[in-house]
């Protein structure tokens, strides 16, 4: 049964196969361990890392969105308060705490 997945390159329609064969329902797509994303990226990698994760495992369930969900994937290097552009509150606000 692995070589009929394989032979169409784990794609979504063999994955759905798949979870016909083994009784299941639904499923959660998680990124295997190279597709990570840490601090000691750069910025702009961290964010086109998680886009390109995230657009595929977006497209990967198209054919059944019911049956097949995905964990996404972000970065913490863009949080708000390291923009200078974000408008929450001020470091001088008592709420305002650095992670």
């Amino acid at each position: 049964m692995l070589k009929d997945y394989a032979a169409a390159r784990f794609d979504s329609v063999s994955q759905q196969r798949a979870m016909d064969v083994e009784g299941l329902d639904v499923a959660v797509l998680f990124r295997t361990l190279p597709v990570v994303c840490v601090d000691a990226f750069e910025p702009a990698f961290a964010i086109a890392l998680c886009r390109a994760w995230n657009d595929w495992a977006a497209d990967f369930r198209k054919p059944a969105p019911a049956r097949m969900h995905a964990a996404a994937l972000v970065t913490c290097t863009t949080r708000p308060w390291r923009r200078p552009s974000y408008a929450g509150p001020s470091r001088s606000s008592a709420s305002w705490r650095p992670r």
